[in-house]
């Protein structure tokens, strides 16, 4: 034990530390108990008694402010010994052993894990650098530590704030070394450099990804660039002008004109998109936002077989210019199509146009106010194309009766995933329930439903409780929607359910 402890735990240097032993009696137990006066004599003993008592509070007091003082002491002398322990701790641990090859392959997941508009690849970046010489070492040595970009700005951009920019950026694209690059960029205002914009079409032949919100300035520019994108695999286009409406139409034909054997294999276009002279087959995946029904009826056959194909606000009128379509026919190799909130009209024209005989999921959530009027559209497509559908996803105003003659098409007898949205006034009477449970042939492989409850409607609980009972256990996955606080399944069934290997998610929306 070393000097300093040993006086800190004896006082009088590795003497016994004194112990107080004092069990006080009452010289006259008797007066405690009743209100007698005392005798002279007898209140000259309790005196004395009672002074000897004071002294030893009086010695008890000093030594538990020495005990105090003792033990701030040691828990100070434990705190530096464990920072002690622990600093040094670190020194042995494993991380500080493992290669560079798996450390560098930590920093990728947490950047790209981390990574935002409000908290950009450098950022994310700079407590890794801070560390060791070894761990910044590592992170300015892989440079696709460094591909990914956030660039978000607005109208209150000072010029001192875009230099800064346009440095950071050059700076991480040097850093980036020869990586393929992951862009998203978010740059709406008319007034924001292009200098920034030109940054990266400098390095477009290293463009991997590229999610792009612009400006009508920005977007005319990037259009109208004549650079290459040969690595180019994922493009998003959003036209962020207050108004576009289709304006850049010859432009994005253009564009995509003057792409030197693109690689893209996932498209997203929110600009009118004509019809471009586009490697259509190369895509798995296409996204598309306001077009016409030839348009999208042109490009449907020429994607690639097992394709997922998009379209949002669809509009229903076709292009006049080109002739009269109305007896346009056209086959796909397309696995998904989902069409939102395209008007019924729009839907109909596709549905009736369109075999996919390779179809497995088919979403449809059209706007619409009034009630479904597709539901013999939606039977002769699939009738049509014979396909067999796995995912089914309706968001319609319809009856019961109608979402059965569906349901019971042969090409939809292996639905594994089925989901209802909140349009739907079947739960009013329960007989879309009670049908799942009285009839077994029923889209018998259901194993996924999700179903969401109008504000309006009374949920039907014991057709759907009898539905769960009947299904189980090919149906073990079950999400609802349920608004202004209505209880479908209390905990406890929710909990009973799930001990019987069926997961069970109810959300509840206020509106």
């Amino acid at each position: 034990m070393s000097q300093n402890m040993c006086h800190l735990l004896c006082p009088e240097h590795c003497g016994p530390a004194k112990i107080f032993e004092l069990n006080p009696r009452s010289p006259y137990p008797e007066l405690l108990l009743n209100n007698a006066v005392p005798y002279d004599f007898q209140a000259q003993e309790i005196e004395k008694t009672i002074g000897s008592v004071d002294e030893h509070i009086a010695a008890l007091s000093g030594e538990i402010k020495r005990l105090r003082r003792l033990m701030d002491a040691l828990i100070a002398q434990r705190t530096d010994l464990e920072r002690f322990a622990h600093h040094h701790r670190g020194v042995v641990s494993i991380i500080r052993r493992l290669p560079a090859d798996i450390l560098s392959e930590i920093f990728s997941h947490h950047v790209g894990s981390n990574m935002s508009f409000t908290n950009p690849t450098d950022v994310v970046l700079e407590p890794i650098l801070q560390v060791s010489r070894g761990w910044r070492d590592i992170a300015l040595t892989r440079p696709y530590l460094w591909r990914h970009f956030f660039v978000q700005r607005k109208p209150s951009e000072t010029r001192h704030r875009v230099e800064m920019d346009l440095s950071k950026i050059s700076q991480q694209l040097r850093r980036s070394g020869q990586s393929p690059l992951s862009l998203t960029l978010d740059i709406c205002d008319e007034q924001y450099p292009i200098e920034v914009l030109q940054l990266f079409l400098a390095e477009a032949i290293r463009w991997r990804e590229a999610n792009l919100t612009f400006s009508s300035r920005h977007l005319a520019h990037l259009l109208t660039s004549t650079g290459a994108f040969p690595a180019l695999k994922k493009l998003s286009i959003h036209d962020g002008s207050p108004q576009h409406a289709g304006s850049h139409a010859t432009d994005v034909r253009l564009f995509f004109d003057t792409l030197e054997g693109p690689a893209i294999e996932e498209l997203a276009l929110e600009v009118h998109v004509s019809r471009l002279a586009f490697p259509w087959p190369r895509l798995h995946k296409l996204a598309l936002h306001s077009c016409q029904v030839n348009e999208l009826l042109h490009i449907l056959p020429l994607l690639s077989p097992g394709a997922w194909v998009s379209c949002t606000f669809g509009g229903s009128s076709r292009d006049q210019s080109r002739g009269d379509l109305s007896s346009t026919k056209a086959q796909s190799p397309i696995h998904a199509l989902e069409l939102h909130r395209c008007p019924e009209s729009f839907v109909a024209e596709v549905l009736t146009s369109l075999t996919a005989p390779s179809l497995a999921e088919l979403t449809i959530t059209p706007f619409t106010e009034g009630a479904c009027t597709i539901t013999s559209d939606i039977i002769a497509f699939l009738s049509r194309s014979a396909c067999t559908l796995t995912c089914l996803c309706l968001h319609l105003r319809i009856s019961d009766t109608n979402l059965l003659k569906i349901l019971r098409s042969p090409h939809v007898h292996k639905i594994a995933s089925l989901d209802i949205g909140d349009h739907m006034v079947t739960p009013v009477t329960g007989a879309f329930f009670e049908a799942l449970t009285t009839d077994d042939d029923l889209i018998p492989n259901l194993h996924t439903i999700a179903i969401q409850f109008p504000a309006f409607l009374r949920v039907p609980d014991a057709p759907l409780r009898a539905m769960l009972a009947s299904r189980h256990p090919v149906l073990h996955s079950l999400r609802m929607t349920s608004r202004r606080g209505r209880t479908v399944l209390s905990p406890a069934d929710i909990e009973a359910l799930g001990a019987k290997g069926m997961e069970v998610v109810i959300f509840e929306q206020f509106r």
